[in-house]
């Protein structure tokens, strides 16, 4: 049982061939419920396509309710077929939303600078909006109140990005973060917060010693966010947005002010 090589078709995105292909062996009953997929390796080397790709493409199955992931075991077929209604939406959902992996990509290409820009000029009042948001997404994270808790994310990094006082900066940031509430995004972040509550202590992985984290580099955030993503791509899609998070203090922030939101979040476990 292989899957085709992938094709220019229908399909604006490779992700959306690969679920096609999938639900194509399912429908077909090659691969009945309760039955295991191949591993990622195999997948992509029959379709010639990237692993990002295949998580994609895997997670929106999993929002249809079609596959389900098992840490550490693999990815199994939970529905006996996909009716064309539901089909569609796996389809709609790949082609209508955009890469979070190159949004990430994007949004920490940008942020940095923006928050080294931001310490330079933010005045009084984008500091209270900033604490503000900040507090406020706190309060939503704590209750476990997850679509306050991204709504307020995403006005937390809208804040900074105003703080720069520079309107393409804003403009651009904003589109970056609009795209965070698109179903595919929204399904990452909730599997991620709400498998396991004690993954906050990643967190810990990029703090500095002296405010109570790991002290870990670039590579360590790599090195955890490849092994999370062969596992779950929704749980290393949360991870990784949740060290970027901290780029604006760790980048840009005072020794003073590094002690302060860094320490809280090593100490508070702290949601970014």
């Amino acid at each position: 049982m292989t899957f085709e090589k992938i094709s220019h078709g229908v399909f604006k995105k490779k992700s959306s061939f690969i679920a096609d292909q999938i639900l194509l062996m399912i429908n077909s009953g090659r691969y009945k419920a309760g039955s295991k997929l191949p591993p990622e390796r195999v997948i992509t080397e029959q379709m010639g396509v990237s692993r990002p790709s295949l998580r994609e493409a895997i997670s929106a199955l999993q929002i249809a309710g079609i596959l389900e992931s098992r840490p550490g075991d693999g990815t199994y077929v939970s529905s006996p077929s996909a009716t064309e209604d539901l089909t569609s939406r796996v389809v709609s959902i790949l082609e209508d939303c955009d890469s979070p992996f190159e949004n990430m990509q994007a949004r920490k290409a940008m942020e940095i600078g923006a928050a080294q820009l931001a310490i330079k000029v933010a005045t009084d009042i984008d500091l209270t909006a900033l604490k503000e948001a900040w507090d406020e997404k706190h309060i939503r994270g704590r209750r476990g109140d997850l679509d306050d808790y991204l709504l307020y994310g995403k006005e937390f990094h809208l804040a900074s990005a105003r703080a720069t006082k520079n309107r393409l900066i804003e403009t651009i940031m904003e589109k970056l973060l609009d795209m965070t509430i698109q179903p595919l995004w929204r399904s990452m972040r909730r599997e991620y917060f709400m498998k396991d509550p004690s993954r906050i202590g990643l967190h810990l992985l990029f703090g500095e010693e002296a405010h109570g984290g790991l002290g870990g580099g670039a590579y360590d955030i790599y090195r955890v966010s490849a092994q999370m993503a062969a596992i779950d791509l929704g749980i290393a899609t949360g991870v990784l947005a949740t060290f970027l998070g901290a780029d604006p203090i760790l980048f840009g922030g005072t020794g003073e002010q590094k002690a302060k939101w860094m320490g809280r979040l090593a100490a508070e476990g702290l949601l970014m």
